[in-house]
C-alpha cells in the first residue's frame, strides 16, 4: 500500500481521510468491532495493524460470547446458538467439573463477521504498521517507520501494557500496582481439521496433563465447517522460561498431542490436517476495574484488560464486546 493513510469507503462513496485522524490500533475482534461501529456512523477511520493481516486471535479457535452482548448483535451479524457444557476428560471418562455454561447464554461468533470486516475495511487499513510512541498531550503517534500521525480520537485495541510502555506518561486512573498485574502467559493453539468429531459437539473439553514437573490444562471444542468437516480447537497457557524456549515449546506440544491421542484413539484416523499457533502476546487474565475506558484525553482502550464494572464477565471476548458497547453508547449520546 503506497500511503499510510488510505481512503475511507462507505458503500459507493470514497472519502480521503485527512488529519487529525480517528485511529484504531489493532485489527483483532476489538479493532474490527470498533471499526464496524464507526463505519455504521460514517465516521472515517484508519486501522493500524502491526502484522501482515487482520484478525488477531479471531483467526484461531472458536469465540464464545454470552448474554451481556445483546446490544452488539446488530453489528455481529448472525451468531450461532449452541449448548456448550464443559466436561473434564479423566482416564477415558467424562466428569462434571462445575464449569457448565448456561446454554441460553452461550453463542459462537459467526466467522462471516471476520471475513466481511476484511472486505469492508480493506481500504481503511494499513498493515505492518507498528506504533512506537503515543504523545497523549499533543495527540499524535509515531510509527516505527518514522511516520507521524495526528489523531482526533485514538482507539487502542491491542495489548494495554504495550500502550503504557510507549505513552508519554502513565495514566492517572490506573495505579502502578494494577498495571503490574497485566503480565500474562503465552498460549499454544492447536487446530485439527477432522472428518468426524472426537466427542459430542456440545461438549467443551477440559483435559489436564503433565510434562515432568509442569502442569497444563487443554481446553478444546468443535466447530462445523461449510463442507461438512469439523474443526477441533485446543488451547492452553504456557509461562515461565518454557515460553521462551522453542525446543521446550515443541516438547510440550508433543506431550499434549500424545495425551489427546491416548484419550481419543480415533484422532489419528480422522485428522485431515492440523496447524499449531504460538501466541506470546495474549491479554492479561485479570481485568483492571476503571471508571472509564478513556484512559487519556481522547484515547480509549477497547479490549479485555479493563472493565468499568466489578460484576463484568471475566471471559475475554465478552469483555471486548462489553467495552465496545460502551463505545457505541458514547457515540450515540
Amino acid at each position: 500500500m503506497a500511503s499510510v493513510i488510505p481512503s475511507f469507503r462507505y458503500n459507493d462513496d470514497t472519502v480521503i481521510i485527512e488529519e487529525p485522524l480517528t485511529i484504531i490500533v489493532g485489527g483483532g475482534l476489538g479493532g474490527l468491532l470498533t471499526a464496524t461501529i464507526l463505519h455504521a456512523r460514517k465516521i472515517p477511520f484508519l486501522i493500524l495493524e502491526k502484522t501482515d493481516q487482520l484478525g488477531g486471535r479471531l483467526r484461531v479457535g472458536n469465540h464464545f460470547v454470552h448474554r451481556n452482548i445483546i446490544s452488539m448483535e446488530r453489528y455481529l451479524q448472525a451468531t450461532v446458538s449452541i449448548l456448550m457444557t464443559t466436561k473434564e476428560r479423566r482416564k477415558g471418562e467424562w466428569v462434571d467439573i462445575g464449569m457448565n455454561v448456561d446454554p441460553q447464554e452461550s453463542r459462537i461468533l459467526d466467522p462471516t463477521f471476520f471475513s466481511k470486516c476484511i472486505e469492508t475495511f480493506e481500504t481503511s487499513t494499513s498493515l505492518e504498521k507498528e506504533v512506537s510512541s503515543v504523545n497523549t498531550d499533543k495527540k499524535f503517534i509515531i510509527l516505527k517507520d518514522g511516520t507521524e500521525l495526528n489523531f482526533k480520537e485514538l482507539y487502542w485495541c491491542a495489548r494495554l501494557r504495550n500502550l503504557l510502555k510507549i505513552a508519554t506518561k502513565p495514566p492517572a486512573a490506573l495505579p502502578s500496582k494494577q498495571i503490574k498485574s497485566l503480565e500474562s502467559p503465552a498460549q499454544i493453539h492447536i487446530e485439527f481439521e477432522l472428518s468426524e468429531p472426537l466427542f459430542p459437539v456440545e461438549y467443551r473439553l477440559f483435559l489436564p496433563f503433565r510434562l515432568r514437573e509442569m502442569k497444563f490444562s487443554l481446553v478444546g471444542s468443535h466447530a462445523n465447517t461449510k463442507d461438512g468437516k469439523f474443526l477441533f480447537h485446543l488451547f492452553f497457557p504456557i509461562e515461565g522460561q518454557a515460553a521462551e524456549d522453542p525446543e521446550e515449546i515443541a516438547k510440550i506440544v508433543r506431550a499434549a498431542k500424545r495425551e489427546l491421542q491416548k484419550e481419543f484413539p480415533l484422532l489419528s484416523k480422522v485428522t485431515l490436517s492440523e496447524r499449531i499457533v504460538f501466541m506470546d502476546d495474549c491479554p492479561a487474565s485479570q481485568a483492571i476495574t476503571t471508571p472509564s475506558l478513556e484512559i487519556y484525553p481522547s484515547v480509549f482502550y477497547v479490549g479485555p484488560e479493563l472493565r468499568t464494572r466489578e460484576d463484568s464477565s471475566s471471559r475475554e471476548d465478552d469483555l471486548i464486546l462489553e467495552n465496545c458497547s460502551l463505545i457505541d453508547a458514547r457515540l450515540s449520546s
